[in-house]
């Protein structure tokens, strides 16, 4: 993997796809996380105001 290609599998649960990034949740790198990480964890009122962003997953149909 590049240095700057992001994983696309769930910080917390490795065999899950990740649908989302969050720049706050690490403070040294962006981590991504599965929709059921992001709701759980995001919706803490200690979290709420976390920069996060959906994942666009681009598709090679060539």
């Amino acid at each position: 993997m590049a240095a700057n290609e992001i994983s696309q599998v769930c910080y917390n649960h490795p065999d899950k796809k990740a649908d989302f990034k969050c720049f706050d949740c690490k403070l040294d790198s962006i981590i991504n996380v599965c929709a059921q990480c992001n709701i759980q964890v995001h919706s803490l009122d200690v979290f709420r105001a976390h920069r996060v962003e959906q994942l666009v997953i681009k598709v090679d149909i060539s």
